[in-house]
């Protein structure tokens, strides 16, 4: 045997060592963060997911500092490791935008924060796949929905069920996140593909195009059976935004408005927004969506043409008549400009926002940017 073999061998050895070793520290802190999880659940559930909702990266990628100030703070409804604040412009609070509903007799109802879905009864942070009822074990058997399939699967299953979750995007970011894999790791492209197949969710990718904006979102929402099966394991099945839209709002006739709202409010939950498609509002034909940060309550249309007249300048009087001024989401900067003039020429005030603007930011690096880009009076 020559000095370079023994060398090589040597070496070898020592590179083999230092992976193992790396592998084994990466393996403890897992198991401690896993373990983390379990007690912050057990000492304050809500606060986690609320944390979870405002940065995909949480708890699994927290310092040590922020677990210290999410277990020395149990009972503050403090942002951990939130999104952080943009430097959004507010608009005036109107007095209509706190005002409560009245129902049919004309009393007041208590007020209601928009939210993504009811509380689960099953948390997320702690989930595990679960057992299949027996009704269901052939067909998720005959499309490849076992072990690691059905794992990946199963959350997808319990996120559109429970949260509502609809764009491929999202979901892919919340399991990634759950299951300690890097950003767009693709881990549930193939899971979404066996649940489509199996008839459980109608997966389908909506396209659009404006000027030299292009963009595509892809969507998945519950069949009939895929209901069924989130019931037979106890999951309470809420109505999806893309549901809401099609109900709704015309979602099968105007797929690319469809696209355009969902992504936009996509874009906005990332930045920390909450979401809620097609608000009720009492008396009043409905906005796209409602956005709330805070103290920002915020009424959206979303816009993809630039008509220009009569009957769009009255939807931005109606939108400013519930807020004191409009919100808008346009497809691109051209687009969001015209319709700004538009509002100026009608003397309405407001905020404006476009898809083109709020995708050229990575998803996953999006949390600390701004949902609004123009402002005027």
């Amino acid at each position: 045997m020559t000095w370079e073999t023994v060398y090589e061998r040597s070496l070898g050895d020592l590179l083999k060592a230092e992976r193992t070793r790396r592998e084994a520290i990466q393996a403890d802190r897992q198991a401690l963060v896993e373990l983390l999880t379990r007690l912050a659940d057990q000492q304050d559930g809500k606060r986690l997911e609320d944390a979870r909702h405002q940065n995909p990266g949480a708890p699994q990628h927290w310092t040590a500092q922020e677990w210290a100030a999410f277990f020395d703070r149990p009972q503050q409804q403090a942002h951990i490791a939130g999104w952080g604040h943009d430097e959004t412009p507010k608009m005036a609070q109107p007095e209509q935008a706190d005002r409560r509903p009245e129902t049919e007799d004309g009393q007041q109802t208590e007020a209601q924060s928009p939210v993504v879905g009811p509380p689960s009864p099953v948390s997320f942070t702690t989930f595990s796949p679960p057992v299949v009822p027996y009704k269901f074990k052939g067909l998720l058997s005959q499309h490849g929905l076992t072990d690691l399939r059905w794992r990946r699967g199963s959350m997808l299953l319990f996120l559109m069920a429970t949260r509502g979750t609809n764009a491929h995007l999202e979901l892919d970011a919340v399991i990634a996140q759950r299951e300690g894999l890097s950003y767009r790791s693709n881990s549930t492209k193939k899971p979404l593909e066996n649940l489509a197949a199996a008839g459980l969710v109608i997966a389908e990718t909506l396209r659009m195009e404006s000027g030299d904006f292009r963009t595509a979102l892809k969507l998945a929402r519950l069949t009939d059976a895929g209901r069924e099966l989130c019931q037979a394991l106890d999951w309470p099945v809420i109505e999806s935004d893309w549901e809401r839209l099609l109900r709704l709002h015309q979602g099968l006739e105007q797929p690319k408005h469809t696209l355009a709202v969902l992504y936009f409010a996509l874009l906005a939950r990332v930045r920390g927004w909450t979401t809620e498609i097609v608000p009720d509002v009492a008396g009043k034909t409905a906005p796209d969506v409602l956005v709330v940060k805070g103290d920002q309550r915020l009424y959206v249309e979303v816009e993809l043409g630039s008509r220009g007249d009569e009957k769009q300048t009255a939807k931005w009087q109606h939108l400013a008549d519930l807020q004191d001024g409009v919100a808008i989401c346009a497809p691109n900067v051209n687009v969001r400009e015209r319709l700004v003039k538009d509002c100026q020429l009608a003397k309405i005030g407001g905020l404006a926002t476009d898809l083109a603007t709020l995708v050229a930011k990575k998803y996953h690096e999006a949390q600390n940017e701004p949902l609004w880009f123009k402002e005027w009076k």
